[in-house]
């Protein structure tokens, strides 16, 4: 259980429970199409990456979630959102969109104001080394963004 509320960012979505590392928080939904659709009709900035070429126009709430170079919570799968560590009722619910962005050209400046904060956020491919080896040791990195073994 979620609310949207104002955050430091806009909009923002925050537990309305505690989650306990690994919990289940959210599952996406929305429309699903290809990425020239969703640039064509210009809601890519509202997508969500779920697999090469394909976005998820996602549904409020889960459309405001915020950014964070420290996340609390993650991706198990292309729209699972699952909590990354314990997280408190009342606390933003945040997770680090470099894991969701194939895209190794995109950024965007980045205001999370985290300790560890990168000052930008890449595509996964962009991403250093040690970042993505925390990120995956976090289980919040979907299979489908990961290269074939």
């Amino acid at each position: 259980m979620v609310r949207l509320a104002s955050s430091a960012n806009g909009q923002g979505v925050y537990a309305e429970r505690p989650y306990a590392a690994g919990e289940t928080i959210l599952v996406f939904t929305g429309e699903e199409m290809t990425t020239a659709e969703a640039d064509r009709r210009a809601v890519r900035h509202h997508c969500l990456d779920v697999g090469p070429g394909r976005q998820l126009y996602v549904d409020p709430p889960a459309r405001f979630l915020n950014h964070s170079c420290d996340p609390n919570a993650g991706l198990r799968d292309a729209v699972t959102l699952v909590a990354a560590r314990g997280i408190a009722e009342g606390e933003e619910i945040v997770f680090d969109y470099s894991t969701s962005v194939p895209d190794p050209s995109w950024t965007l400046a980045c205001r999370c104001g985290a300790a560890s904060c990168r000052g930008l956020v890449v595509g996964w491919p962009a991403l250093d080394e040690k970042t993505k080896r925390r990120l995956l040791a976090l289980k919040i990195v979907p299979a489908w963004l990961l290269p074939a073994a």
